[in-house]
């Protein structure tokens, strides 16, 4: 076994002193066809939005480019709804805002691509019960003297499969004195853990809940001088698996494993999938 570290540095060795030692391969990669790119996510408080734009080769550094000529109708139950209308760089909308528990259905064309098309519903708002703010003990306390925490009950339906994010911001005002939104960072007692994290919003299943009613408490990392709202949705489990393989495919791994991002479009790229929140206001 004394070897095993002679070895180790006898190849370190070789690396400085011979650094030219490699290589450039140049892979041959098979031709790129492009194809529609549609992500849209959708909820009962906004209009129908999605941003089209087109695929780049795997080789390309280069931003997705804007699809501004396509035609792009929704559905709903079956039946035609509206036409989106292009507003600039791609972004297509309806002035129609989405209905809990309906079926929606996007198709999409443009010269050059193959048609494109995908569905998704919004899911019935989460069920909230006995909200109840509090100055949190010195030991939760992460990095202020003072910090909250909110217990409450979430009622789930032990029947079926839901998903489910939180996020949480405050009002504030800044130095010059304009109104921005202050993210409110978080962080869970029970249960214990968080599935994924997506920029703000710290998704999980109801794997982790025990029972129908579950308690959920969180941390949060604001003053109980101030109001803190905490927006709970229930998503569809495209939005969820998008997120979780989204988190993977763009987290360091060593292994050089990477994880294929999850995909709703039929002949296309992209997410189109929908989610309903609730937003309550706490504070001790």
């Amino acid at each position: 076994m004394k070897r095993l570290p002679y070895l180790l540095n006898l190849l370190i060795c070789f690396s400085i002193f011979f650094p030219g030692c490699s290589k450039k391969i140049d892979l041959a990669l098979p031709p790129h066809n492009p194809e529609l790119v549609l992500n849209g996510v959708f909820n009962p408080d906004t209009v129908f939005m999605v941003d089209l734009s087109s695929s780049n080769p795997m080789s390309s550094d280069q931003d997705f480019s804007s699809v501004t000529n396509a035609s792009v109708k929704l559905f709903q139950n079956g039946n035609y709804l509206a036409d989106l209308i292009h507003s600039k760089d791609g972004i297509y909308r309806a002035q129609i805002n989405p209905q809990p528990l309906q079926k929606y259905e996007i198709k999409a064309a443009a010269p050059g691509f193959p048609d494109i098309s995908a569905s998704s519903h919004v899911p019935s708002p989460p069920i909230i019960e006995q909200v109840k703010a509090s100055v949190a003990n010195p030991s939760d306390r992460t990095h202020s003297d003072k910090e909250v925490n909110v217990s409450m009950k979430l009622k789930d339906v032990s029947a079926e499969e839901n998903f489910y994010f939180v996020r949480a911001y405050a009002n504030a005002i800044d130095y010059s004195g304009h109104p921005y939104t202050k993210i409110v960072y978080l962080s869970f007692i029970s249960p214990d853990e968080h599935d994924f994290r997506r920029e703000v919003r710290y998704f999980f299943s109801d794997k982790l809940l025990k029972t129908e009613s579950s308690k959920l408490i969180l941390h949060l990392e604001n003053s109980p001088d101030e109001t803190t709202y905490i927006q709970i949705a229930r998503v569809t489990e495209e939005y969820y698996r998008y997120g979780k393989t989204f988190d993977k495919h763009h987290s360091p791994d060593f292994n050089l494993h990477k994880t294929g991002v999850f995909n709703n479009i039929q002949n296309g790229l992209g997410i189109f999938a929908g989610y309903n929140a609730i937003t309550l206001e706490v504070k001790p």
